[in-house]
């Protein structure tokens, strides 16, 4: 009886273990990975953070930019400001003092990146 119980104990330690160790998709993050993306040309990849018709505008934004090499800009200072299921980022390109500003909205209980035709 007493094996059972530990088994037990160290299954429920385990799944709290493994499930506890996702990293949460917060705006911050969602922006990090989105800027990087879109900055090394993934555009398809970068679609995968931003609402459908977000990722519409940023395919076309990606067919005019074929040619043009990569960027790779560095991105810093991303800080976000959350009202119920919006929020607004801002963040500075490595290097630079001007600070940009980037919205995201909650589709489906997951941020997504969201700019407006």
């Amino acid at each position: 009886m007493k094996k059972v119980f530990i088994f037990f104990v160290v299954l429920f330690a385990a799944s709290f273990f493994f499930t506890g160790c996702k990293p949460s998709m917060t705006p911050e993050r969602v922006v990090d990975k989105y800027l990087t993306l879109v900055s090394n040309h993934e555009y398809t990849e970068a679609a995968n953070y931003c609402t459908e018709e977000t990722a519409q505008i940023l395919l076309v934004l990606a067919s005019m930019s074929e040619d043009e090499e990569p960027a790779g800009e560095k991105h810093e200072n991303i800080k976000c400001d959350i009202d119920g299921d919006k929020a607004s980022c801002t963040y500075n390109v490595a290097g630079s003092e001007a600070t940009e500003v980037i919205n995201l909205i909650k589709v489906d209980d997951e941020w997504k990146i969201h700019m407006e035709k």
